[in-house]
């Protein structure tokens, strides 16, 4: 019995198309995709805007006007954009994807708390308009889902832009119904923290910021001073992660560019 072979098939456009989209991991670039978050005053816009030192860095203030101050006292000099509704952050990614990423190295939105704040804030007054009888104060779960699906969908964009990007958050907590335990996590209304965690996935690291009580001495006397702390290992009941595999447990006074030295060393220690 004889097997014809059959005649191999040349590959149609749509085969050769995907092709040219496969690359070797090792050839694919490298970016920083993070959430920090905190309680007030940890330093989380500091952070973010230290990335200036590391490469041309753009922030979307969702935040008050002088947030950014004492990182201008440190010497660190970001451009900055007001973001206050969906329009103005859709209309960064839009940028961002076709000519941002070639003018920037790194993009932040500070804060994603507070911008989630902003996107429902104007969903309510939106809901006012079409109907008066409804106050802009008692937002329902219409108005609860919309506003988490304009934010989720914003980060899963962000994800396909060719850019460094982070996202700071205020901090919250979470009671879990059975045991009681609580866990501390991005602050992102929405499911009972479902949101947050969904978020957390869609990048690569989540760092807590946090003030360290150190000992030091001083002129023959210890004294506790408190120092800016990176937590990026989970770590009881907070929530962290190293996607990178490269920080370490904690980065005490931590900036952009020690995290990418950590990065990159690790990267080339790997090859």
């Amino acid at each position: 019995m004889v097997v014809k072979k059959k005649p191999r098939r040349r590959p149609t456009s749509r085969a050769r198309l995907f092709n040219e989209r496969v690359e070797e991991l090792s050839r694919r670039p490298q970016f920083f995709r993070g959430i920090i978050y905190s309680e007030p005053g940890a330093g989380k816009s500091t952070l973010a805007a230290s990335s200036a030192k590391v490469g041309r860095t753009l922030i979307a203030n969702a935040d008050r006007p002088d947030a950014h101050e004492y990182a201008r006292k440190l010497g660190y000099n970001p451009d900055i954009v007001d973001v206050a509704n969906e329009k103005d952050i859709t209309e960064a990614w839009e940028w961002l994807r076709h000519e941002g990423h070639k003018e920037y190295d790194f993009f932040w939105l500070d804060s994603g708390t507070l911008f989630q704040e902003s996107l429902m804030q104007e969903n309510m007054e939106e809901v006012h308009r079409q109907k008066e009888y409804r106050s802009i104060y008692l937002p329902d779960k219409p108005e609860y889902m919309l506003t988490q699906n304009q934010l989720q969908v914003w980060v899963r964009r962000m994800r396909s832009v060719p850019i460094s990007w982070g996202i700071t958050a205020h901090m919250m907590s979470i009671v879990d119904e059975v045991d009681g335990d609580v866990k501390y996590m991005p602050s992102f209304q929405g499911g009972r923290g479902a949101l947050s965690t969904k978020l957390c996935g869609y990048v690569g690291v989540v760092g807590r910021m946090y003030l360290k009580p150190v000992k030091i001495k001083k002129e023959g006397k210890t004294h506790t001073v408190n120092r800016r702390a990176l937590q990026v290992q989970p770590a009881g009941k907070f929530y962290a992660k190293d996607g990178f595999h490269a920080l370490g447990n904690e980065i005490e006074r931590p900036t952009m560019a020690q995290i990418m030295e950590l990065i990159n060393t690790s990267t080339r220690s790997v090859k």
